[in-house]
């Protein structure tokens, strides 16, 4: 039934939030910003090794992000359709 199921998704809502400690998205964006600045940088193709690496960081952080944006974007949405 539509009431149980709304009731089930406010009782999530906070569960939504905790999960947004757990990932600290806030670090997750400082680091980004970090490592995009620093692969501008002239020598960062000096090592290789080390710039293949902060490339795949920049890679698994703009990943999660995303995939917290859109679960965000969905949420928002479900909420939008329960208020009507």
């Amino acid at each position: 039934d539509l009431a149980e199921l709304k009731d089930r998704f406010t009782a999530s809502e906070s569960k939504h939030f905790e999960l947004g400690g757990i990932f600290d998205l806030k670090t997750q964006e400082t680091q980004l910003k970090s490592l995009h600045k620093e692969s501008l940088d002239p020598s960062f193709w000096n090592d290789k090794e080390n710039a293949s690496k902060i490339l795949r960081n920049i890679s698994r952080l703009e990943n999660n992000i995303k995939l917290w944006a859109d679960l965000e974007q969905r949420h928002s949405d479900i909420s939008v359709l329960f208020e009507f």
